[in-house]
């Protein structure tokens, strides 16, 4: 068992095969991957689209953009670490994956957030 929040962040450039790592090593057992956290943070206002399960609202997305919906609009850095921090500590069972690739987002993650990244 995971012991606390741990994320696995992917980081690399646009285009190079990140969505297909992100849904290979979502697939797998102890692992569940969430896409590009920040970009869905970003694009709160086009709710209410489906999620890809398929649910509306997402049981898993819903709580956590409620959560970040009550942040100040300006402030998309403490939105972002809202998201990833709710998300990371979803489950005690399985670690994270996110995809957001930014390379500043991660230093933001990794200097801000008490997870193992």
């Amino acid at each position: 068992m995971i012991e606390g929040p741990k994320l696995v962040y992917v980081c690399s450039a646009g285009h190079s095969g990140s969505t297909v790592l992100s849904l290979i090593l979502g697939g797998q057992p102890g692992l569940a991957g969430f896409g590009e956290i920040a970009q869905t943070v970003k694009r709160m206002h086009d709710r209410p689209k489906p999620c890809t399960c398929g649910q509306m609202p997402c049981p898993v997305w819903e709580p956590v953009l409620q959560e970040v919906d009550k942040l100040p609009a300006g402030d998309e850095d403490q939105r972002i670490l809202a998201a990833v921090g709710r998300i990371a500590g979803l489950s005690a069972e399985k670690m994270a994956i996110d995809s957001s690739k930014n390379l500043p987002t991660l230093k933001l993650i990794r200097q801000h957030l008490g997870i193992d990244v």
